[in-house]
């Protein structure tokens, strides 16, 4: 006899047999879950490769919307680690430069420095570069992006869907609808994948770990909350009412799983859980000294010069009405109704075949599984038009006022909890006699066909609109454009602090090569007013200013040049000053003829005064914060924590329960 599922069985009872994998013990690689969610991950890109992104890899054309913006901090990254072994901290590139890295860790235009992937990219790219493969830094860019992150995302999200659906096919359709709907054009808008594939991975950790209490799952647990933890960003933020929400629920409907998983994570031996606390610690630290240092220093403007503020967000809640709310889960022609009012914001479709099979579930399954995606689906549906508590709530997370559409993008959620519930059914299918069965198999056939076309022509969509009215001065893709991004940047131009990378990296957006999603707060006082805001930042990049007053160009010679740090020999004809072309900020440390010397903030705060003597000096400006001392420890340490924590899958037994034993059946 063999053991199976009993229809409108309790969703913890442990099942087995032909078709169903055990989670006390794993099954065979090829018959796990976690293979499936491979195979499916691998089936839906190379469906995304083949119907759209394809024209990105081969660097045929710009990324869609606001991921072209992401190789702006990326590539920079890249560039200043071949040039100098660091990331860049600060760049010259904008309004006499800015805190590169404020932005680079805290937004989520990925890969961020501190994700997995991008230390990964950085490693390999150095070991090729040793060898002499040198590939340049826009094609780890766009490779980094579509392909690593964005198969992670839908791997992710399988391996979510897989803590309650078993069944091989249903986890598949999960991953296919995940990329091709709603959820995979977003990610490809505006959510750049890595925050997606980071939080399904914590979510599905912490579900799996509450099912089902191993050592392999605990130590996941863990990896996952590493992973999470050092790459915090807004999004992250953003995401944690999700995260109470489904996290939570489940809890409530599994709270005696939900106290063995936590008597589980007890159980673990304190070399693996203390290293783990010690590095989270070590992250949070570092990324709170970055909000610290830098929090207050910047503004983001919006439409009219009005400054960003969580007041004015709030006002824009009427953005979220019929259409762009949940209602065009079911309308596939949505956003093409309107392809002049960025039809990207009106692509929510999900599939006719997705919802259908969603609402057979009042037909097909009504354990507690099902009741536990029903009440989350609410509570998510309730999160999108922002009740007055959660926008107090919203309020007062930090950071959320670099969010323009408060709760606008839970839609997001909504459409992921329906694609949770349409593969519970398609599991509920395989369950049943032949005829359910055959259906399941048509119902992914159909949703595959029916989405593929869908994902075709509304990225295609987003990319006339990206073209014509996002980015007009990037677009179109030309020969010598894409020569420019196929070739690794030079090194920098030691002519100007800038570099001359603008001229290099043909990318036209509001990060790259000016700056002006957030300015400095000198910067933006000064915006209404042309004259003194040139005076500031036009002119020699060092000029010479005497004590009796006048100022003009000085000669210099630039024995070192990089993103974080510049070193120059003048001669200064008497005493004076020098004007630096470079923007006041705590962080740098300027030493004259290897002597610390404190410099002025001149010209409305936009340039940098050092006093020097008369004759022949040595400048020095390093730019320090406290974050440029944690970062390559605590990447060094979150690296060898993750690997010694996965070195642990190869004890695999029991912490606390014993396997549940299967129902028999016959």
């Amino acid at each position: 006899m063999h053991a199976a599922k009993v229809p409108g069985a309790r969703g913890d009872l442990q099942l087995t047999g032909n078709n169903f994998y055990g989670t006390a013990r794993c099954a065979s690689w090829p018959n796990s879950p976690a293979f499936w969610c491979v195979v499916g991950a691998t089936i839906a890109l190379a469906l995304r490769i083949a119907l759209f992104d394809w024209s990105i890899l081969a660097v045929q054309n710009f990324p869609n919307h606001d991921l072209a913006q992401g190789a702006g901090f990326f590539a920079i990254n890249l560039h200043s680690i071949r040039m100098e072994g660091d990331i860049a901290w600060w760049k010259s590139n904008s309004f006499n430069g800015y805190a590169h890295y404020y932005q680079t860790f805290l937004s989520p235009l990925a890969p961020t420095p501190s994700h997995i992937s991008f230390l990964i990219v950085a490693a390999v790219m150095r070991t090729l570069d040793h060898f002499h493969v040198v590939i340049s830094e826009y094609v780890y860019y766009v490779f980094t992006t579509f392909v690593l992150l964005a198969w992670c995302a839908v791997a992710a999200f399988g391996w979510l869907v897989s803590q309650f659906c078993r069944q091989p096919l249903a986890i598949v359709f999960a991953c296919i609808v995940y990329a091709l709907s709603t959820i995979g054009l977003w990610d490809g808008a505006w959510f750049y994948f890595q925050e997606p594939a980071t939080f399904s991975f914590l979510l599905g950790s912490a579900i799996a770990l509450i099912a089902h209490q191993t050592r392999t799952r605990a130590i996941l647990f863990l990896v996952a909350v590493l992973i999470q933890v050092a790459s915090i960003n807004y999004w992250t933020l953003y995401n944690l009412f999700f995260f109470v929400l489904f996290a939570g629920s489940y809890v409530c409907f599994f709270p005696t799983k939900a106290r063995a998983a936590l008597s589980s994570l007890l159980a673990l031996p304190k070399t693996a859980t203390i290293p783990t606390l010690a590095v989270c610690l070590l992250w949070i630290s570092m990324i709170g000294s970055i909000a610290v240092e830098q929090g207050g220093r910047y503004t983001r403007p919006i439409a009219g010069g009005e400054k960003y503020t969580v007041q004015a967000v709030i006002k824009r809640s009427h953005f979220m009405s019929g259409e762009k709310t949940i209602a065009s889960l079911g309308n596939p022609v949505a956003m093409f109704r309107h392809a002049n009012e960025n039809p990207m914001h009106y692509a929510r479709y999900v599939g006719l075949i997705t919802l259908g099979l969603m609402f057979s579930i009042l037909l097909l399954r009504r354990d507690r599984i099902a009741i536990w995606l029903a009440v989350t689906l609410v509570g998510t549906a309730g999160i999108v038009f922002a009740p007055s508590p959660l926008i107090w709530l919203w309020a007062h997370i930090p950071m959320m006022d670099r969010v323009q559409h408060v709760f606008y993008f839970y839609a997001n959620y909504v459409a992921q909890v329906v694609v949770m519930i349409a593969a519970v059914s398609i599991e509920a299918m395989l369950g049943r006699e032949r005829s359910f069965r055959i259906a399941a198999y048509i119902c992914v056939a159909l949703a595959t066909a029916e989405l593929s076309v869908y994902f075709a022509l509304a990225s295609g969509l987003d990319r006339q609109y990206t073209e014509r009215v996002i980015w007009p001065e990037m677009f179109p893709m030309t020969s010598a454009k894409r020569e420019a991004l196929l070739t690794p940047l030079p090194p920098l131009s030691r002519l100007t602090f800038e570099g001359g990378v603008a001229e290099a990296l043909p990318i036209r957006v509001n990060i790259f090569p000016k700056n002006i999603f957030l300015q400095r707060n000198e910067v933006y006082a000064l915006r209404g007013d042309a004259a003194l805001l040139n005076e500031g930042v036009a002119g020699a990049p060092i000029e010479f200013q005497p004590l009796g007053g006048g100022r003009g160009p000085i000669s210099f010679v630039a024995q070192d040049w990089g993103y974080n740090s510049f070193v120059f020999e003048v001669d200064a004809p008497s005493e004076g000053n020098l004007v630096v072309r470079q923007a006041p900020d705590p962080a740098w440390r300027i030493q004259v003829d290897n002597g610390s010397v404190k410099a002025e903030p001149i010209f409305y705060g936009l340039s940098i005064s050092i006093p020097v003597l008369k004759g022949h000096h040595v400048v020095k400006m390093d730019y320090r914060p406290l974050a440029r001392q944690l970062y390559w420890p605590a990447s060094a340490l979150l690296g060898l924590n993750i690997a010694i924590l996965l070195s642990g899958f190869a004890f695999r037994r029991e912490l606390t329960a014993k396997p549940v034993q299967p129902i028999q059946v016959g």
